[in-house]
């Protein structure tokens, strides 16, 4: 699916506020406008207050991201199942062979290379590490039983069934996580529509009323900082895979006061507001990736902006996660 940009760069809760104002605008001063412009009329105005209306009713983010993120939670109490299956698996690998280099080599080929990675919740490893365990028990059955005596014939249903539970829970994660990037299109896209017929009004209504003090109602910026005045400092980051740039659903602290914003999965987007002015660090946390941490110069009045790139955990042939430290670039505006 097509990524739909956002061409407004307000927050939606000022957007909507902000749209219907210069709207508003237009009627209370519908003689000149309709004048200067004969489509402007008060039914034209009243019927675009209607679609930003519209527009703003369509699910919002938490609306959008509420289905996938339930799922998510299930999916990270399933893979605490899935680790404890495959840890009752290396007991009677264990149990089956005496050799500590043959132990060895059967944990890795019954899935325990993939181990570390899937204890950081990296739902491809999880997945990968079972179908592992699933083909090394079909593979060896009989050593593994040892004749009743170790593996319980019982042990291989309980372990495929905690495998498929998993499946389910990610299948429906990723369809719930592309229905809401559906839903962000729908609402982006009526969003700038709206946007474009506000932007385009405001500007006749600025050339209008160019020599009067009236020309500012027609101003995006200044309606804007009418409603919310510039002051405090604002902070977004936005967290992205390192190989793929696709967002990250990943949890943002603020380390000075403890609060905690979870990423749009739409687009990786957590909006920190009514910040103070100065040095401020962010601890990013993911599944399945390094945590880091961000710092960030923010200024009175201006949002700053930074784009964290995570790398994912990999598993190298010692049972161990190579990570490439994660970046941030950090922008003022």
């Amino acid at each position: 699916m097509e990524n739909i940009v956002a061409n407004y760069s307000v927050r939606e809760a000022l957007l909507y506020p902000a749209m219907t104002r210069i709207w508003l605008n237009c009627i209370e001063h519908n003689a000149v406008m309709v004048a200067k412009k004969p489509l402007f009329t008060i039914a034209y105005c009243n019927e675009r207050i209607a679609l930003i209306e519209a527009a703003q009713n369509l699910p919002d983010e938490q609306q959008r991201s509420i289905g996938h993120e339930l799922k998510r939670l299930q999916m990270v109490a399933q893979a605490d199942v899935c680790r404890g299956v495959q840890q009752d698996l290396k007991v009677y690998i264990n149990g089956a062979w005496e050799s500590e280099e043959t132990r060895e080599l059967m944990y890795r080929l019954a899935g325990g290379d993939l181990y570390a990675a899937s204890s950081g919740n990296s739902w491809v490893a999880i997945n990968a590490m079972m179908n592992k365990g699933t083909e090394f028990m079909e593979t060896y059955t009989v050593e593994l039983s040892m004749t009743g005596t170790n593996m319980p014939g019982t042990f291989p249903e309980l372990y495929n069934d905690a495998a498929a539970t998993m499946r389910t829970l990610n299948t429906a994660f990723d369809q719930l996580r592309q229905l809401s990037k559906v839903q962000t299109a729908a609402k982006i896209e009526s969003n700038n529509e709206m946007y474009k017929q506000t932007i385009d009004m405001g500007m006749a209504g600025q050339q209008f009323f160019r020599d009067s003090v009236i020309r500012s109602q027609f101003s995006f910026e200044a309606v804007c900082n009418m409603i919310s005045p510039p002051g405090a400092s604002s902070a977004i980051l936005t967290v992205v895979d390192a190989n793929t740039n696709q967002p990250v659903v990943a949890q943002v602290v603020d380390t000075a006061t403890n609060r905690s914003l979870i990423t749009s999965i739409d687009d990786g987007r957590a909006e920190f507001n009514q910040l103070s002015a100065g040095t401020s660090t962010f601890a990013v946390n993911a599944d399945g990736y390094d945590s880091e941490d961000v710092t960030m110069q923010l200024t009175t009045g201006t949002t700053s902006r930074a784009k964290v790139l995570l790398q994912p955990a990999f598993v190298d042939t010692t049972d161990t996660i190579a990570v490439t430290p994660a970046t941030a670039t950090v922008a003022n505006s």
